[in-house]
């Protein structure tokens, strides 16, 4: 039982983790705020935000289209 345990002590599984990699790592995944975005973005939509009258009329589209 005790070579089972004992199995994996001489294994190496990776670098050493310092509190310096986790800073830099956690630094390089930071999302940005909502202040903090680019305005200039080019996945963003110039578009106004659709009124529940402009959804509604939509899903009356969508209901047509599945209906035919």
């Amino acid at each position: 039982m005790s070579l089972y345990m004992e199995g994996d002590a001489s294994l190496i599984t990776c670098k050493t983790i310092t509190e310096s990699s986790i800073i830099n790592d956690f630094a390089a995944s930071k999302v940005p705020a909502d202040d903090e975005e680019d305005d200039n973005d080019e996945n963003c939509l110039n578009e106004p935000e659709p009124t529940p009258f402009i959804a509604l009329e939509a899903l009356k589209t969508l209901d047509r289209y599945f209906r035919t």
